[in-house]
């Protein structure tokens, strides 16, 4: 018997084989991952055997992360980490000093106590607000996403990470569309046409939209 991962032999799997018995393990919600183990404890990682895991009792903890023998991994490499990590999602994740993004450790001055995911790929700290991991400059007070890729933080709204202007009260009306005081924008660009107040947007729920005066919009732009 042999063991192959993503079709590459990898491990002789026949009785008494570092590979024999072997059982792909399971994560949080039930899914396989790139984790197994033998019937003789041998731990494995996308084929490769873990030795310093011999025999340890490995659990997944979601969206890359296992702790195993008083370890930490992320998608199979140790981290040193303090304390115990905890996987808040959108590959967000904290322990009880830093948090981290795909892994990497954030630059979050000690605010782990208040760290949260905010929706997407934007997450907040009491101070800073981040997109993908990565500190937003100018959003020191994230308040809530809008919508797909906005994020209002006190006046300002910023579209994957970038301020587009000052809003103070901006709207979510779905589909990328976003309504400020003076502008209608779409995915984080401004919108030609239409204006709130004197020429209104509607948006469809197929994602079209018209505005007040008969001007047909797909993707934000005029048809």
């Amino acid at each position: 018997n042999e063991a192959f991962y993503h079709g590459k032999k990898f491990e002789n799997a026949g009785p008494g084989r570092k590979a024999s018995g072997l059982k792909v393990l399971k994560g949080p919600h039930g899914k396989f991952s790139n984790w197994a183990k033998s019937k003789l404890g041998v731990v494995f990682y996308k084929g490769k055997e873990m030795s310093n895991l011999m025999g340890q009792n490995v659990e997944l903890l979601g969206n890359g992360w296992v702790k195993a023998a008083h370890q930490t991994f992320y998608k199979g490499v140790q981290k040193r980490v303090v304390g115990s990590i905890t996987v808040h999602g959108n590959d967000y994740a904290t322990d009880q000093m830093d948090a981290y993004y795909k892994g990497e450790k954030m630059n979050l001055m000690g605010q782990a106590s208040s760290f949260k995911v905010l929706g997407g790929d934007y997450a907040g700290s009491q101070s800073f607000a981040f997109y993908k991991g990565e500190k937003i400059n100018g959003c020191t007070n994230p308040e809530k996403v809008l919508g797909k890729g906005y994020l209002k933080c006190f006046a300002k709204v910023f579209y994957n990470g970038e301020s587009i202007q000052t809003c103070m009260n901006p709207k979510s009306l779905g589909h990328g569309y976003l309504q400020c005081e003076m502008k209608y924008y779409h995915n984080g660009e401004p919108m030609r046409l239409a204006i709130p107040g004197l020429n209104p947007l509607t948006v469809n729920k197929d994602g079209t939209a018209a505005d007040a005066r008969g001007h047909k919009f797909v993707d934000g732009k005029v048809q």
